[in-house]
C-alpha cells in the first residue's frame, strides 16, 4: 500500500508538470501571455520538483525496507514513548550521560 502512495504522488507531479507545459503552449497564442507564462513556469517547476522529491524519498524508504510491508509498521505506545525519550536525551546530553541513564 505504501508503494502505491509513492506512485500516486509521483504521477501527481507528472500531471502538474504536463499542465505547466500545456499552459506554456497556450501562452504562445495569447495576445498577453505574461500571466500564462508565469503560471506555466510555476506549474512546470512544481511538477518536476514534486516528482524529483517523491523519487528521492521513494528510493530512500525502499532501501530502508519500509516498502516491504503493506502498511507502515506502527509501534505500540511504550516503544514510541521510549524512542521519543531516547531522542530527547540525545539532544540534551552527551553520549556518556545517555549511556549512564540507559543503565538505570
Amino acid at each position: 500500500m505504501a508503494a502505491f502512495l509513492g506512485d500516486i504522488a509521483f504521477l501527481f507531479g507528472i500531471v502538474v508538470a504536463v499542465a505547466g507545459l500545456f499552459t506554456l503552449h497556450r501562452a504562445v497564442a495569447d495576445p498577453r501571455p505574461k500571466l500564462l507564462k508565469t503560471a506555466g513556469i510555476v506549474l512546470l517547476v512544481a511538477g518536476i520538483g514534486t516528482a524529483a522529491c517523491t523519487t528521492f524519498y521513494y528510493f530512500k524508504y525502499h532501501f530502508a525496507g519500509d516498502l516491504e510491508h503493506p502498511y507502515p509498521v506502527m509501534m505500540d505506545g511504550k516503544m514510541m514513548m521510549k524512542k521519543m525519550m531516547r531522542e530527547r536525551m540525545r539532544d540534551k546530553g552527551t553520549s556518556t550521560e545517555i549511556e549512564e541513564h540507559e543503565g538505570h
